[in-house]
């Protein structure tokens, strides 16, 4: 692409969009809107792809991205290079968004075609099939809407073709510490608000959503196992008996894979200055901030985003009947009292095993 627009007479600007995570291989804890040196050169990079074997690419791409999380922020960083380096043919500008989730004004509020990032934990949670995460419950992913995130690239090439700057211009297009979300605030919105609003409460014929957080590697074991492998086989060999699809053990799988791929981004609270992002907004009038959505309304609450999400999640990809939210809220309440019932249950077999151990090892002193 840059090859391309190289060649193209009076280009007015070019966008690549990266993201903001981009750098996480860096450890820090607060990401400047400028450009980070990559822990590897791009052109060593291409030639390797180019001539190597597939399947040696796979077997030692671990060791080629270092200490980034996964090839996805390994490759932005390398494109942000290539970016700079062209940047003296064109002017051009890097629009990192951060977390992406659905539509939250324009033109469909609530609107999503996927389950990653944040709602897709919550969504997780709700339906009842995730318990347990790695990650810490003061910790929080930056997030923004998709239709704020394409605002700001327009915005931002706006600027950047009225602009006599040649530099490159980057901007960290996140919300910051102004909307931030903590995973704790996360599982008492998708369940505490949920079921005080019937609009975000999901289909559920699982368990009582709860969600447990955990840093240590080997008590997260203990409780995955313990919460989400042992009940996975346990319904799917009632599943297997009734002659029907067993699905639960392959989902756990996929959860597993899912919470290993995320607990880089939520074991430390990453921050990002965003202030050249912010001068952005201050640059539209009162009538194109209305229309280019880009600065969080006054009214902009952090809770009534995840509801509004949950809306489009249960209406556009879940494809969920909206009419049928009594039905769910009964569900709800069934598994709720079902959930306490086996709480009480295992928490009077806990104390009898231990009575009984206390009583034995008694025995045994005297």
């Amino acid at each position: 692409m840059c090859k391309l627009a190289s060649k193209i007479n009076n280009l007015e600007v070019f966008v690549h969009v990266s993201t903001t995570y981009c750098n996480h291989n860096l450890k820090k804890s607060c990401y400047e809107e400028k450009l980070y040196e990559p822990c590897q050169d791009w052109r060593v990079i291409l030639k390797l792809i180019e001539t190597e074997n597939p399947a040696v690419m796979n077997t030692i791409s671990y060791k080629i991205i270092e200490d980034h999380p996964n090839t996805y922020t390994f490759s932005k960083s390398l494109s942000e290079k290539i970016v700079e380096e062209y940047s003296s043919k064109f002017p051009a500008v890097i629009a990192r968004p951060s977390v992406v989730f659905g539509i939250y004004s324009d033109p469909v509020p609530g609107w999503t075609d996927n389950v990653y990032g944040l709602l897709g934990i919550s969504t997780a949670v709700t339906k009842g099939v995730m318990r347990v995460m790695k990650g810490r419950s003061d910790c929080c992913l930056d997030y923004i809407p998709v239709d704020v995130a394409i605002n700001a690239l327009i915005i931002s090439s706006w600027e950047k073709a009225n602009s006599e700057n040649n530099e490159l211009s980057i901007y960290n297009c996140a919300y910051a510490d102004s909307v931030a979300v903590t995973f704790k605030e996360l599982g008492m919105t998708a369940l505490s608000d949920g079921m005080n609003d019937g609009s975000t409460i999901f289909d559920n014929d699982i368990w009582y959503p709860f969600l447990l957080l955990t840093t240590n590697d080997f008590y997260f074991h203990f409780l995955f196992y313990t919460l989400q492998v042992i009940p996975a086989v346990l319904i799917d060999s009632i599943l297997y008996l009734m002659k029907k699809e067993r699905r639960l053990m392959k989902l756990t799988i996929t959860i597993y894979q899912a919470i290993q791929a995320l607990s880089p981004f939520t074991m430390k609270e990453i921050k990002f200055n965003n202030r050249k992002y912010h001068a952005l907004w201050e640059k539209l009038s009162a009538d194109e901030a209305e229309v280019f959505l880009t600065r969080p309304p006054s009214d902009f609450n952090k809770t009534d985003i995840i509801l509004l999400g949950h809306r489009g999640l249960k209406k556009y990809f879940l494809k969920e009947n909206l009419a049928d939210n009594e039905l769910h809220m009964k569900k709800l309440r069934r598994l709720y009292y079902l959930h306490q019932f086996t709480k009480g249950i295992l928490i009077i077999l806990v104390f009898t095993s231990l009575y009984k151990l206390m009583n034995l090892a008694i025995n045994i002193y005297i």
